[in-house]
C-alpha cells in the first residue's frame, strides 16, 4: 500500500494523490500523515485508477479532506474511477460533494 504525491502545472497549483489499490482503515496513518499539507493547494485530485477496493473508511478519509477543503470553497477532483468504485461513490451520493472525472 502506497500513497503517492506529485505536483502538476496545469492547472496551476494542482497535486496529484494516487491511492493504493486498497483504499481502507489501514491506510489511514500514510493518508494522514502525507495528505493533510498537500490539501491546501489550489486543486486536489485523487488519482483512483489502481483502487480496486474502498471501504467505509476510505470514503470517510475522502470526506475529511474534502471538509478541510471545502472551509475555502473548493472540492476535491476524484478521477480515473473504476465502474465498481464509482457505483459506490455514487450509492453513498459522494457526487454532492465532489467533482467526479474520468
Amino acid at each position: 500500500m502506497t500513497i503517492t504525491i506529485r505536483q502538476k502545472k496545469e492547472p496551476i497549483d494542482t497535486v496529484v494523490i494516487t491511492l493504493p489499490s486498497e483504499f481502507k482503515f489501514n491506510a489511514w496513518k500514510e493518508f494522514m500523515d502525507k495528505c493533510e499539507k498537500e490539501l491546501m493547494h489550489n486543486r486536489i485530485e485523487f488519482d483512483m485508477r489502481q483502487v480496486e477496493y474502498i471501504d467505509s473508511a476510505g470514503l470517510g478519509m475522502l470526506l475529511w479532506a474534502q471538509n478541510i477543503v471545502d472551509t475555502s470553497g473548493r472540492k476535491i477532483h476524484i478521477m480515473h474511477c473504476n465502474e465498481r468504485v464509482k457505483k459506490l461513490i455514487n450509492v453513498a451520493h459522494f457526487e454532492r460533494f465532489f467533482i467526479l472525472e474520468h
